[in-house]
């Protein structure tokens, strides 16, 4: 969520962070992938974000795909859709409530009956 608490929507990725170590601040690297070196390269350094929560809470970074990398407290909620055309984007989770179930369930065939 933004500043304005609307959902942003997108792929990237999403990884549960450590303890933040006594600097305050997790810094973040990238590796090439280049046979003649093993070098690192700084991405840049990120704070703990202020949480105001009476409860401990775990901490996740994430990266989209314009490189922009973010620190989260608690975790980072999936992007959801009530309509069922949102199967066909990836990333998206479709929710729909569940229907009234017959109860017209025949006792031998039911596991759950207390019979067997």
């Amino acid at each position: 969520y933004n500043e304005a608490d609307t959902q942003i929507q997108g792929l990237g990725l999403i990884a549960e962070l450590p303890p933040f170590p006594v600097s305050g601040k997790h810094t973040f690297y990238f590796q090439f992938r280049h046979p003649e070196s093993n070098k690192w390269e700084l991405i840049g350094e990120l704070p703990q974000p202020e949480v105001q929560s009476e409860y401990p809470c775990k901490y996740y970074v994430s990266l989209n795909k314009q490189g922009i990398l973010r620190i989260h407290a608690f975790e980072v909620p999936y992007w959801t859709s009530t309509n069922p055309e949102c199967l066909k984007i990836e990333g998206c989770v479709y929710r729909d409530s569940l229907q009234a179930q017959s109860n017209n369930v025949e006792t031998e065939r039911d596991p759950f009956c207390g019979l067997h």
